[in-house]
């Protein structure tokens, strides 16, 4: 009975040490997990070193200890020397001839590209600008990329007069004759997006007829730049001359180019190339399906309301499959593009016709 007491009072104190030890690792853990343990000591830290009189004397200064290496003898791979050799030096040649053909400038080109295409800061384009000019790489290919970014609006602030540029700095970059007129070209489009109608006038009545009009004339320039000089002249400068143009020129590309750039008299343009031109198999089946009683209704119709997507699908595909140069249907390829061609074609019919069927069928509803 006596022991009773005892026993409940040994119990108790036994539970207490083993709550008490376990409350410790607990407490060490959290402690450990917040960081309230002082750091231990990084044993794989070594102190300062210090140079040892004894070493020296022993085996010398650092500098003669190690004057000269000793190489290691030639490893064994279990085939002839002569044919380890061989290997050795056909993989150092494919090596050679893969490095030869990574061109590290047009890959860093390359990405400024892209960088350009993703900047919105104008102060970041600017800055850009202004160092490629610096370094003498800013190419012509480089400053179309700058201007056609929207974001850089403020001319002034450029690092050269784009008016009067300094050609012999730019002729430092490989400039020539033509690229300064690709440059008043690129104008025109970026004084469009900035709208001032002013400078357009100013830069056409200019060039055109001095610097533009020859240029064209001998196909001296891309047809992304044509395309530009004509939607310019004629919405600014020569009204309602589309047809007597084509006729002044005679060239089938600049007849395509000059229908892509105007919205207007499409139809009209579409007859006079058909009448002025001998045309192949698949440039005359474009020209009868864009220019179709069905199709220019339509077209009509929707410029009446102040643009056609019916019109600007059939430029696009203008645009995507070159029709000026599109050859005779005589082989493999020019079938495969003619039926390309015609798929295309009954897409962008087939899609828009579908579209103005279901549009009026719930006007009628």
């Amino acid at each position: 009975m006596k022991q009773g007491p005892n026993f409940a009072r040994l119990f108790l104190i036994q539970s207490g040490i083993q709550k008490s030890k376990k409350f410790g690792t607990d407490t060490v853990s959290l402690a450990g997990a917040l960081g309230l343990l002082s750091p231990q000591k990084d044993l794989t830290k070594g102190g300062v070193y210090k140079p040892s009189l004894f070493r020296n004397l022993q085996k010398g200064s650092v500098n003669e200890e190690y004057a000269s290496i000793k190489n290691m003898p030639p490893m064994n791979f279990g085939i002839l020397q002569e044919k380890h050799k061989n290997l050795i030096a056909s993989l150092m040649a494919d090596l050679r001839n893969a490095s030869s053909h990574v061109t590290h400038a047009n890959a860093a080109k390359k990405n400024i590209k892209t960088h350009l295409r993703l900047l919105t800061n104008e102060d970041e384009l600017l800055a850009l600008l202004k160092s490629s000019y610096a370094d003498e790489e800013l190419s012509p290919l480089l400053l179309m990329q700058f201007f056609l970014n929207r974001h850089l609006t403020d001319l002034s602030k450029l690092p050269f007069d784009v008016a009067n540029p300094n050609l012999a700095v730019f002729e430092k970059n490989g400039w020539t004759h033509i690229n300064f007129i690709e440059l008043r070209i690129l104008l025109l489009k970026k004084y469009h997006d900035l709208g001032q109608p002013l400078e357009i006038i100013k830069i056409l009545k200019n060039s055109f007829h001095s610097e533009f009009f020859p240029v064209i004339k001998t196909q001296q320039i891309l047809p992304f730049y044509e395309r530009i000089v004509w939607k310019f002249y004629f919405e600014y400068i020569g009204l309602s001359e589309e047809t007597r143009m084509i006729e002044r020129l005679n060239s089938l590309r600049s007849s395509f180019l000059i229908w892509e750039a105007v919205t207007a008299r499409s139809g009209e343009i579409l007859g006079k190339i058909a009448s002025q031109h001998e045309l192949t198999r698949p440039q005359l089946l474009f020209l009868k399906a864009v220019s179709c009683p069905p199709v220019q209704d339509v077209i009509d119709a929707e410029l009446e309301q102040g643009k056609s997507a019916l019109l600007s699908g059939f430029k696009k595909l203008s645009w995507k499959f070159k029709i000026y140069k599109a050859r005779p249907v005589q082989d493999v390829a020019s079938r495969a593009f003619l039926l390309s061609l015609i798929h295309n074609l009954e897409n962008i019919i087939a899609s828009h016709f579908a579209i103005q069927i279901r549009i009026r069928s719930s006007q009628q509803c």
